[in-house]
């Protein structure tokens, strides 16, 4: 019966591992042209879905209740490196970088938000919310480029000059069109605290205290 029971101790920490190693990055999940973050539970739309339109054309759309962006919002920097570094992305936005993780990490975000610049390299361009209203920064993905040297590297990284409520394309090429960084915040149910799932650990942890309860009211 001790030895049933310590299997059963050790099976148990080797599935809680396992699952939290699983759930280290979060995950996209793409329906169309809207992409889910599982950590967050926001929706996003597609880049490639926003080519075309300006800053303040979107800002109308996002009220206009016959839109399919109707609900949504520019992201901010913030919202974007939470996306970002969701999928394993430990670069400074700043400098050219050659992990192979980041690499693969941007990768992933130009294949799900698609291609929205090809003058220079296949990138995703996209335009976010600055601190001032009015006005948005420009945030570029490129997965795999030969910067000033051999060797390819990741390169995720902002323009903070702030372009015009009027721009809709970076100005010196077709190549070079953006689209827009939105998303749709996940909202608690309505009339529903709202309460933290238990992680991993605290759920074996219970069936454990269970498990030894039982055990022990069971010895003579």
């Amino acid at each position: 019966m001790k030895f049933k029971f310590l299997n059963i101790i050790w099976i148990s920490l080797i599935l809680s591992a396992s699952c939290l190693v699983n759930n280290a990055n979060a995950g996209l999940i793409q329906d169309g042209e809207i992409i889910t973050d599982t950590e967050t539970n926001n929706e996003w739309f597609t880049l490639t879905s926003t080519l075309g339109f300006s800053y303040n054309e979107m800002l109308l759309n996002f009220m206009d209740i016959n839109s399919k962006f109707y609900g949504f919002s520019y992201a901010t920097f913030s919202d974007l490196e939470t996306l970002i570094n969701g999928q394993g992305y430990t670069g400074n936005y700043a400098m050219p970088d050659y992990n192979s993780g980041n690499m693969s990490a941007a990768q992933l975000l130009l294949t799900t938000f698609g291609q929205t610049g090809s003058n220079v390299a296949a990138r995703s361009d996209g335009m976010f919310q600055t601190d001032s209203v009015g006005f948005a920064n420009w945030l570029v993905v490129l997965p795999s480029y030969n910067w000033n040297g051999p060797g390819a590297t990741a390169v995720i990284a902002y323009d903070a000059t702030g372009w015009g409520p009027h721009r809709a394309v970076a100005g010196w090429g077709n190549g070079n069109d953006m689209g827009s960084w939105i998303f749709k915040a996940d909202e608690p149910i309505t009339g529903t605290a709202n309460v933290p799932e238990p992680s991993t650990l605290a759920i074996f942890a219970l069936g454990m205290i269970g498990l030894a309860s039982r055990r022990f009211k069971k010895q003579p």
